[in-house]
Parts: structure tokens; sequence; C-alpha cells
């Protein structure tokens, strides 16, 4: 990407804030040369992540161009570098473009505040609604072809529900026979038989409360991934552990998975014990 050598570059390395959501201070927009940004808000105490922006992707420029504080945060998702542009630059942009250009760029101002709003209200409160609004977006964005898998982990990203969570929403939306899962070639996919319907149809849905209102969880890591964030192998988790330098109190197992394993690994060593004893026996 050739970039006019008027505008400073800046760096910022992976877990560098850019800026913080309320900040006043806006001045600046930013263009992605390299890397990527996660764009996120504190909702309810948890960090919801709206999106991830790849190279040639402008961000920060609502609040120069509004004077409002950020509507987000950003925060540097890798090892990043931007070109940073000067509000009085891009202020002089806009007052230099065609008068068309400039009502296109004042609706669609508009409008990004109002989808804005929208985001706020759906992902706060309510996972379920949360999740069937965004389930609702993205089969109309996928034009009626959505897999099972691409719905989930979107939602899993943005909404941070755990996968048994994810999948009894999606139950109790299929038994109310509002959603269904159809496998098409191999591959779990969603349909909405009435999709111009489905979220009045959720909203009736929600208020019959079934079983207790659901509750978003905190964020979970396996140890591949808390190895990954903390750039070491896992094996090195696993010795600070036998060290006993590890805290304990925040080690979790998957329930099933663990006493399968449990299970399976007493019957092996059963099965060795006894090998054991009849080769003892053998020679005696």
């Amino acid at each position: 990407m050739i970039v006019n050598a008027n505008y400073p570059i800046v760096e910022y390395k992976q877990g560098d804030i850019v800026f913080e959501e309320g900040d006043t201070e806006g001045h600046f927009a930013y263009l992605i040369l390299e890397g990527s940004m996660d764009v996120y808000r504190i909702i309810d105490g948890k960090k919801i992540i709206l999106n991830t922006l790849p190279p040639r992707e402008i961000f920060g420029e609502m609040a120069v161009i509004t004077a409002e504080p950020r509507s987000a945060s950003v925060v540097a998702a890798e090892d990043s570098k931007l070109v940073r542009i000067d509000e009085r630059l891009l202020m002089k942009m806009l007052g230099d473009s065609d008068m068309i250009v400039k009502a296109i760029t004042q609706q669609l101002i508009q409008r990004f505040k109002m989808k804005d709003k929208q985001v706020t209200a759906q992902l706060s409160g309510n996972p379920f609604m949360s999740f069937s609004h965004l389930t609702h977006l993205l089969y109309y964005k996928h034009r009626g072809v959505l897999g099972y898998g691409d719905l989930c982990v979107t939602v899993k990203d943005i909404l941070a529900v755990s996968h048994l969570e994810l999948n009894n929403m999606l139950k109790w939306i299929q038994q109310a026979s509002l959603l269904q899962i159809e496998t098409v070639d191999g591959k779990k996919m969603i349909k909405i038989p009435n999709h111009k319907e489905f979220m009045a149809n959720i909203q009736l849905l929600e208020q019959e409360k079934p079983y207790k209102t659901m509750k978003q969880e905190e964020q979970y890591l396996d140890i591949f991934t808390l190895a990954k964030e903390l750039k070491c192998k896992p094996q090195q988790i696993v010795t600070q552990i036998q060290a006993g330098r590890f805290p304990v109190d925040t080690l979790f197992f998957p329930k099933a998975k663990t006493l399968e394993w449990y299970v399976r690994h007493q019957s092996q060593n059963e099965v060795q014990s006894n090998q054991a004893e009849s080769a003892s026996t053998v020679k005696k």
C-alpha cells in the first residue's frame, strides 16, 4: 500500500491499546498498514469483541468527525503499523468534498450511530435475545446459507457464551420450530423457515422463560490457548502446576471428558497391574 509521506506511521505491539471507549480526545483516525486491530466494548463487565479489522481498514474517524467520545475501544490484535490521520487534515478533506459526498457522509454517520446504539442494547442484559439477533443477522447476511459451525464460532467470539449454553439456546429455538438444523453434503446448516417473523416469534418465546434466565459466563481458556496467550509451551504450564507455583483454584476440567479419561486410565492401570502380578506369579 502506497502512503503519502506526510502521514506519520505509528507502531503498536500486540496488546497495546490505541484508544479506549469514552475517551474524549478523539483527534486522530487510523488506517491499518500491517497487522490487525480488535474493536471491543466492556458490556456487563465482560470484554466483547465487536470486530477484528484487517489491513486497509480505517477506524477512529467517527469520533473525529462528530467530536463525540470514542464509542468503542481498540487494541492491537498483533504487532501492527498504522497511518495516523490528523483531525485537521481529515476535516479539510471532508470540507473540500463535493456537496453530494458531504450529504452521503453525514447520512452514513447517522446510520452508524443508530447501529451503534442497537448493538449496545442487543448485547447487554439478555444473552438469549443477543444470540437470536446475531443468528438472524448472520442468516440474512449469508442469504440463508449459514453453517452451524460458522454460527457457533461467531456467536462465541461476540457474546463469550459457553458451547453448552449456545447449544441450549439453539435447542430451545428448535423445539419451538423457529429454527432447523439440517445436514447438507455432510455439513450442518442453519435453516430459518420464516425469517421475516423470526424476531417477533423469538420475543414471544422469550416471554415464556421455560427455564432460568441465561447469563453470560466468564471466558475459560484451555491449556493450549493459555500457552498461546503466555507465549510458552503447554508442558511449561504443566511443570508450573507440578511445582505448586500455579494457582490450583483457577483450574477447571470438562466434566464428561475428564470422567471418561479417568475411567479409561483406571482401567489401563488395572490391566497393567494384573499383567505385572501374573508375570510375578509365573516367575515364582
